[in-house]
Order: structure tokens, then C-alpha cells, then sequence
């Protein structure tokens, strides 16, 4: 008896709402500032990278800087300040898609491609996933494939699963392709300009990594699509997404001429923002204007009124307001490290601590390192600044060659830039694919995160044994 009670009371443990979690972190981070000394590096400019790099002969002990009340309090403040541009990124897509969807065209068009490409499902989940991957891998979008969710999100509703899968698709397809890098110049451009290496020099290496790590995301993601065509019960957001139901086909909306043409020109805008995001160097500013006009044009064209129009980009800014909150508190956690100084502390200390180590054992814990940071400074590119300066003289010491240090440092940064509550691209992408809880997010993806990470730190060891170079 009393072992069914204990076990109907684990059965009952929760995981904490992503805000009580991140609050709890942020807390955590302000106690540490007591705990850890403060203390800092010096940044130098560096001409080649033409960034500011860390010098890391200079670390030095710093008066003690602890978090009191009045930092605390600021942390979510500030950290909303920080992350206002994916924030409005945010607002500003799912409100302007608002007033898309009202028009019923998006619903109609997938529907028709559906009805065509009807049994092979698979195939089109696949393809997406692997679409994803080419992006992140070949381009370097991180932020930049946010805006497809509240598409890829329609088609998988459309096709009888929920919104999950959807998010999945972009979100893990995206991992698997910006982990490993092939031409990111975000990552690997970055890291190798700082280590001196050749611009995507070991390219077979890390193609090989990008075919592992995107079969991955696919069976991952075909495996959870076969669970819910065997029962919509098996969702793992089942009775909090409320697109989580069969298909009705006496709703399915006409695909009249006027909503082909709406198609075509929600199309013809995501080519445009991708051009100007390669060619005219678009970022997030850009990016939600584009939305805002193309929202407006697709009124016009639906015969939208403007009242119309106004209510319904109010109420898509209003469904995504909670979870777009969650961006800048996590953004707060790093605030209250960098107002401690306390962050370059535990770098120096780690940093030293792979001194004497084996050379394989070194570059696995570079791997771990990385992984650790990235819950604090999810930008590849900032905690690049940060770490590689230190990293690369020391493993000339370690004899751990800098491609090495840079394949273990990319394979640590990437996957969990896609699962930690305080990255602004998860929280931004569930919060577009349907304010999906964390939580949620997290049990579904758990297992392919800590597979990923295997598989990661078999490559990384499988370049040290090769010596992967070319130094």
C-alpha cells in the first residue's frame, strides 16, 4: 500500500511553468554573485574577426560586486531591454500572420497539397526536416527560421497531428544543421577566424556530422508523427493544443482563385525576406516590418476592412504576449552574472581546470564547457568572443588541436541552443508554434538532445584521434 502511494506521489511531481523556473534561476544566479569571487578579463579588438576578444593572459580578481535587491529587481527589466528586437520579432509576426489566417487561404492552400500528396506524409515531413537543416547548416539561420514555424505549424495540423511536431520540425532541423556548420559563418566562420584556421577548412568532417545529426532530427521526428497517427492521445500537448483534433472535411475552406493569389503572395514575401536577409542584410528590424506590409497587402487582397484588420492583429499580439515575457526573463539570468562579475570567474577556473589532462579527455570537457555556458550566453558568436581566446592557447599547450577545440566547442554550443529555457529562439519558437509550454518541450525532446550529445562528443573524440587539422 504504501509503495502505491509513493508512487502515485511521483507520478504527480511536475515540472515547474517556465516562469517559476527561470525566476528560481535568476535567484540562484544573485546568491552565487555572494558565493563566487568576482573577477574579469580584458577585451582587446581583434582586426581579423573585427570583434572584441578576450585576452586571456588578463584575468584578474576584482573587488566583490554582489547582486543586492535593487540588481535583482532590475534583472527582468533589463533583460527584457536586451532581447526587445526578438521579442518584437515575436509580437510582430504572430500578430501580422493573424490577420493571414483570418483570410482562410493558408488553411485551403495546404489542405489542396495535402489532398495531393495524400499517404505520403513521411515524405513531406522529411523533406521540411531536412530543408531546416540546409538552412541552419548552409546559412546560418538561428532567429531566422522562427518565422516559418506559424506555416510549418499549419501544415501539421492540417494533416492530423499537432502543433508540436510542427515546431519540431523547424526547431530540430535547424539544430541539426547549425550545430554542425558546414558554411555557418556564424559559428564555424567565427570560431575559425579566431583560432586562425582556414574559413571552413575540415568541410568533409563536418558534412559528415551534418548527414548524422539530420537523419537523427528526421527518425526522431517521424517516430513522434507515427505516435499520433496511431492515436491523437499520444501528443504530448494532447488537451492543451486545441489543433489537436481530426480533420473536419465539411470545414475545409474553398482554394478559390483569391486565396491562390494570397498564397502566393505569403510565398512570394518569404522569398523576399530571405533575399534581403542574404543579400541586403536584413536582420530582425526588417524582418517584422516585411510581416507588418505583407499583413496589410494580404488584407487588401482578402477583402479585409481595416477595423477588421486592427482587431485581429491585436488579437494575434495578444495570444503571444505571455510567452514572448519568457525571452527577456531568461535574457535576466545573464544579467545578474555580468552585474556580479562572475561569469568570467567560473570561465578562468574551468579553463584551468583541463590543465594536465589527456588530450581526448580535454576536448570532451571543452564539449561540456561549452554546453554549461550556453544555458547563460545562448549567442554562438558572444560566448565564441568569449571562450575561444582562452581555449586556443591552451590547447596548443594540451595538444589538442584548435579544429578539435573548435568542433567540440560548435557540437557543445548548438544542439542545446534549441532546448534551454533561457534561449530566446526556443521560447520564441514555441511561443509562434501556440505558446507551447517549456515544459512540454522539454519532455518530448530530452532524449534526442542527450543523444545528440553522444553522438557529438563520439565526433569530437573521433577528431582528436584523427588529428584533425589542419593545426
Amino acid at each position: 500500500m504504501d509503495q502505491k502511494k509513493e508512487k502515485r506521489a511521483i507520478t504527480k511531481i511536475k515540472i515547474p511553468h517556465v516562469y517559476v523556473l527561470l525566476f528560481a534561476i535568476i535567484i540562484i544566479a544573485a546568491l552565487c554573485t555572494y558565493i563566487v569571487p568576482s573577477g574579469q578579463f580584458e577585451y582587446v579588438f581583434n582586426e581579423a574577426t573585427n570583434r572584441k576578444l578576450v585576452d586571456p593572459d588578463s584575468f584578474h580578481y576584482i573587488e566583490q560586486t554582489p547582486a543586492n535587491f535593487l540588481t535583482l529587481a532590475r534583472a527582468v527589466p533589463s533583460g527584457m531591454e536586451a532581447s526587445v528586437n526578438i521579442i518584437m520579432l515575436v509580437v510582430l509576426v504572430i500578430a501580422s500572420f493573424e490577420i493571414v489566417n483570418s483570410t482562410g487561404a493558408l488553411n485551403a492552400g495546404i489542405y489542396a497539397l495535402i489532398k495531393r500528396l495524400k499517404g505520403k506524409e513521411s515524405i513531406i515531413i522529411a523533406g521540411m526536416t531536412i530543408l531546416f537543416a540546409i538552412i541552419g547548416g548552409f546559412l546560418g539561420w538561428a532567429e531566422g527560421i522562427l518565422i516559418f514555424i506559424p506555416l510549418i505549424v499549419s501544415m501539421t495540423r492540417a494533416m492530423g497531428y499537432d502543433s508540436l511536431l510542427g515546431v519540431g520540425i523547424v526547431l530540430l532541423g535547424g539544430a541539426a544543421g547549425f550545430t554542425a556548420g558546414p558554411l555557418n559563418i556564424y559559428t564555424t566562420g567565427i570560431c575559425q577566424g579566431i583560432a586562425g584556421l582556414p574559413l571552413f577548412s575540415a568541410l568533409e568532417f563536418r558534412m559528415v556530422s551534418f548527414a548524422i545529426f539530420t537523419v537523427t532530427a528526421i527518425v526522431f521526428v517521424l517516430l513522434y508523427a507515427k505516435r499520433l497517427k496511431a492515436s491523437l492521445t499520444n501528443s504530448y500537448v494532447y488537451g492543451i493544443d486545441t489543433y489537436v483534433q481530426e480533420i473536419d472535411e465539411n470545414s475545409i475552406p474553398k482554394f478559390t482563385a483569391r486565396r491562390k493569389i494570397i498564397v502566393a503572395m505569403v510565398a512570394a514575401g518569404f522569398i523576399l525576406i530571405a533575399y534581403g536577409t542574404a543579400k541586403w542584410g536584413w536582420y530582425l528590424k526588417e524582418i517584422s516590418g516585411a510581416f507588418i506590409i505583407l499583413g496589410i497587402l494580404v488584407g487588401i487582397v482578402g477583402k479585409t476592412s481595416a477595423n477588421d484588420m486592427s482587431l485581429q492583429f491585436a488579437k494575434g499580439a495578444q495570444s503571444i504576449i505571455p510567452s514572448a515575457l519568457v525571452i527577456g526573463i531568461a535574457r535576466g539570468v545573464l544579467y545578474i552574472m555580468e552585474q556580479g562579475h562572475i561569469l568570467d570567474t567560473v570561465i578562468h577556473a574551468m579553463a584551468n581546470g583541463l590543465n594536465g589532462l589527456p588530450g581526448t579527455v580535454s576536448a570532451v570537457f571543452i564539449n561540456l564547457i561549452a554546453i554549461f555556458f550556453n544555458f547563460f550566453v545562448i549567442s554562438a558568436s558572444s560566448k565564441a568572443a568569449m571562450l575561444m581566446p582562452i581555449l586556443m592557447p591552451l590547447g596548443d599547450i594540451i595538444n589538442v588541436n584548435r579544429q578539435v577545440i573548435t568542433i567540440a566547442y560548435q557540437f557543445g554550443d548548438g544542439f542545446t541552443n534549441y532546448f534551454w529555457p533561457t534561449s530566446g529562439i526556443v521560447m520564441a519558437g514555441l511561443a509562434m508554434g501556440g505558446n507551447i509550454p517549456w515544459e512540454k518541450w522539454a519532455k518530448w525532446t530530452w532524449k534526442i538532445m542527450l543523444t545528440w550529445t553522444a553522438v557529438g562528443i563520439a565526433m569530437v573524440i573521433a577528431a582528436q584521434a584523427m588529428q584533425l587539422g589542419p593545426f
